[in-house]
């Protein structure tokens, strides 16, 4: 068994270009042309088996090249999901890398709350941004300032505004004390998808207040960062960043930790309403 390994900044170019490749858990390919069985519920690296290039033409052959490393002193050797698929034949799902497991979370999160409710709690992409589904994720680079927004961007609408905010409406009790204190709370402020979240979870008895600042916070991090000019409110730039430890930490590193409390979040929710 012949591996090879290669830095995950080889999949940047499949991913800037989605209507002709496509990118997911355990290959690449390019559409209609060839497709390419890849591990990649990894970390920081990739790992396909010699003779696999074999199906790329030259130039793919040579952009795989370019991006050659050699093998990891630590976590050489095929990941648990992929060694199982590839030489045990079994079915698993990526436990390692981030953007990986939240896509496949998000997908089997849709479906059983779905079947459980009978309404979608995020509405199904459409209007061209089921690309963003497609190209989430984590940056290969430790400060790639435009794929970070890019990311943030992608995540807030699969997330924020696509909350399911008639179907959410239609579920609150706006009677219950604790959401008609929330309510007020708000006061003339214009009730967003968050808000309707909020009183959801308090009408049915959960006051899951991490998770509520999480999704605020991921929403004025675009605010702020990303959808619009730079904020020119200080004080309010600088609870973002310190929120998220942008000070301290590279582009990289928080946005692995952005997709974790994201997983986190459907998790908790799973617990909640689906077990």
């Amino acid at each position: 068994m012949s591996l090879v390994y290669f830095n995950k900044e080889v999949l940047n170019k499949y991913y800037s270009e989605p209507d002709k490749y496509s990118v997911g858990d355990g290959y690449v390919r390019m559409d209609g042309i060839w497709s390419l069985q890849i591990d990649n519920d990894r970390r920081d690296d990739i790992v396909i088996m010699l003779g696999d290039l074999n199906i790329l033409n030259k130039k793919e052959q040579l952009h795989w090249r370019s991006n050659n490393i050699i093998p990891p002193h630590e976590g050489a050797g095929l990941s648990e999901c992929t060694f199982g698929r590839w030489f045990l034949g079994k079915w698993c799902g990526p436990s390692v890398a981030g953007d990986l497991v939240l896509v496949s979370k998000y997908t089997l999160f849709n479906q059983a709350w779905r079947e459980r409710y009978k309404w979608d709690l995020f509405l199904p992409l459409k209007n061209g941004d089921e690309v963003r589904l497609q190209t989430l994720h984590l940056i290969t680079t430790n400060d790639n300032e435009l794929d970070f927004e890019n990311q943030i961007l992608a995540l807030s609408k699969i997330f924020i505004d696509s909350l399911n905010q008639k179907a959410l409406d239609n579920n609150i009790d706006y009677s219950m004390q604790d959401v008609a204190d929330y309510k007020s709370g708000i006061g003339n402020r214009s009730i967003g998808g968050i808000d309707k979240f909020v009183m959801f979870n308090l009408t049915n008895g959960h006051d899951i207040k991490p998770m509520f600042d999480f999704f605020k916070m991921l929403q004025r991090l675009r605010s702020t960062e990303v959808a619009h000019r730079k904020s020119s409110n200080i004080k309010d730039l600088q609870q973002v960043r310190s929120y998220f430890g942008m000070d301290e930490l590279h582009l990289k590193d928080v946005l692995e930790e952005i997709f974790t409390n994201t997983i986190k979040t459907l998790n908790t929710l799973s617990e909640v309403y689906l077990s």
